[in-house]
């Protein structure tokens, strides 16, 4: 007889169907024409059979390396064997197809984080925070309904198989304590050969042990000076682009600072300013962004011009006279607010306000020159100054930026 048993593969832990073929003066016998029995000539451990006494049979290795089976065939006449080649490879560890992604979360609010296994299961999962395991967290999702500070950290997960254990990248979550927030307001209207201010300030709980704030400047825009109360590095005067302060010593909070830019003086319309600002309380660095986010700057355009054509008109006067005749309660305030959502010039009457609470704002309305968030009776009067500007004996209401003034405009083109 003739038995042909050809080479193969299997994977340490799992079972594989060995096929063979015997056959007599190159004819195919029936079942039970010969007897056979498959055996181990050599390899690094033993091989399970599901059946040593026929052509076909399923075996199973239990250690990964290189395996010689025998499979022995008689007529009654002549015996003969074949053998065959398998080379076993242990289970490969788990690959991970998704990682967890770093995530940052107000307190109090959700987050989820979630991995992906490929290779050989089935796979179990033990995440870990800091590098130590977390309690219950054995499934490929990790969900926490409501962070606190002590969540606040760096997770990873290990997922694992039969071959082994693979880590997945460590990813922080930062968690934002209440009461943490970041904004920056222009604090004087552009006036062409005028310097811009802009204050910033960061509110935090605890200690910070580190800040750093950024700005991206708008092309064309230079830095002037700051004031930066006691700020490790900061930008120097006549620097473009983005500019970086930073604090290795963190003064208590809030912080605040403020600095000052040039801007060409054909610049016109409205340009805006993102100030990324990272900040280390417990647990990973946070990323804060500045609010309003981002912060809008009007060129030589007065805010009651809504249809920036250089011209105050009936209904842009009328607008300001609403926003004047702002009541809370019974009470004439003029207080007024940046809008929440989208109105003609970007502010909102804001009832709510007494006359007497004192407010920052994160953008001034043009006519507020004494930015104490309220339209006076003084203040309403200049723009009609403004709107009453006549070429001949017509009224245009033209108006220009112009520095010295109370408003930082004056009327005529």
């Amino acid at each position: 007889p003739f038995v042909d048993a050809g080479p193969g593969g299997a994977v340490a832990g799992t079972s594989v169907a060995i096929d063979a073929t015997v056959t007599d003066d190159g004819e195919p016998n029936p079942p039970g024409a010969f007897a056979t029995k498959w055996s181990l000539v050599s390899g690094p451990g033993p091989v399970v059979f599901s059946n040593e006494s026929a052509v076909d049979t399923t075996a199973s290795f239990s250690v990964a390396g290189t395996y010689l089976l025998r499979l022995t065939a008689t007529d009654g006449e002549v015996s003969t064997f074949a053998e065959a080649t398998y080379v076993v490879s242990a289970i490969p560890a788990p690959s991970i197809t998704q990682q967890p992604s770093a995530l940052q979360v107000n307190a109090g609010g959700g987050f989820t984080l979630n991995v992906a296994a490929g290779g050989t299961g089935p796979f179990t999962f033990q995440w870990r925070k800091d590098g130590v395991p977390i309690a219950g967290a054995t499934s490929a999702v990790y969900q926490s309904a409501s962070a606190d500070a002590t969540q606040a950290g760096v997770y990873s997960v290990a997922v694992s198989n039969a071959g082994g254990t693979t880590i997945s990248n460590a990813v922080p979550v930062g968690v934002i304590p209440a009461g943490t927030i970041a904004t920056q307001a222009a604090t004087s209207a552009h006036v062409s050969g005028s310097p811009l201010a802009i204050a910033n300030t960061v509110t935090y709980p605890g200690t910070a042990t580190a800040l750093e704030w950024k700005v991206a400047l708008p092309a064309g825009w230079s830095l002037i000076g700051d004031t930066t109360g006691g700020a490790s590095s900061r930008p120097a005067g006549g620097a473009t682009g983005v500019l970086t302060w930073a604090w290795s010593t963190v003064p208590p909070s809030p912080v605040s600072f403020s600095y000052s830019v040039s801007i060409p003086a054909d610049q016109g319309g409205v340009r805006t300013i993102a100030a990324p600002v990272t900040l280390a309380l417990a647990g990973p660095n946070l990323l804060l962004l500045a609010s309003p986010d981002p912060l809008h700057v009007t060129l030589g355009l007065h805010s009651a011009d809504t249809d920036r054509n250089f011209r105050i008109s009936l209904l842009e006067l009328t607008r300001l006279i609403e926003l004047y005749n702002c009541r809370n309660g019974t009470t004439r305030t003029g207080c007024y607010a940046v809008a929440t959502s989208a109105t003609e010039d970007g502010f909102a009457a804001d009832p709510a306000r007494s006359s007497s609470a004192a407010i920052t704002l994160s953008c001034y309305h043009s006519a507020d020159f004494n930015h104490d968030g309220k339209i006076s009776l003084v203040e309403l009067t200049r723009v009609i100054e403004l709107y009453n500007y006549r070429s001949g004996t017509t009224r245009t209401g033209q108006y220009r930026s112009q520095a010295g003034t109370e408003d930082g405009f004056m009327a005529g083109p």
